[in-house]
């Protein structure tokens, strides 16, 4: 399921790479990241019992990268947003990560929207991509 959300044809659009990656190289990423649990954090969204979404935070001391995904036939329904609200309520109640970054590209509406509805402001502006952070 990770792999489908990161190869889909939207996520690949807005990724910072702009290309699919094999399934060779995700399952290098899935077992570096197994390897090391403090290092990163995986959400699963469900509706009911169908998965719908990934939120993913990569942890380097206090901050936080935020990434996340929402399965193409569930988008527009408040889900990412849904997603970043709660990382962002579990974040100020554990204290930890005390800052969140997001990289996301600047045509990418939906997602700045969710951030920005989660309590994400700009920090740093490109002409492709945009550094958001919480607080």
């Amino acid at each position: 399921m990770l792999m489908a959300l990161r190869n889909d044809p939207d996520a690949v659009r807005f990724s910072v790479t702009g290309r699919a990656v094999t399934s060779e190289e995700h399952e290098r990423w899935f077992r570096t990241v197994r390897s090391d649990p403090s290092r990163c954090r995986i959400w699963i969204a469900e509706d009911g019992s169908t998965p719908v979404g990934q939120l993913r935070v990569d942890l380097d001391g206090d901050s936080g990268t935020v990434s996340i995904a929402v399965a193409a036939d569930h988008r527009g329904r408040g889900i990412g947003t849904a997603m970043l609200r709660a990382l962002v309520i579990k974040a100020g109640a554990e204290g930890a990560p005390s800052r969140l970054m997001a990289v996301v590209r600047s045509d990418n509406a939906a997602s700045l929207h969710a951030f920005a509805a989660a309590g994400f402001r700009r920090a740093g502006e490109g002409s492709e991509f945009l550094e958001l952070e919480w607080p």
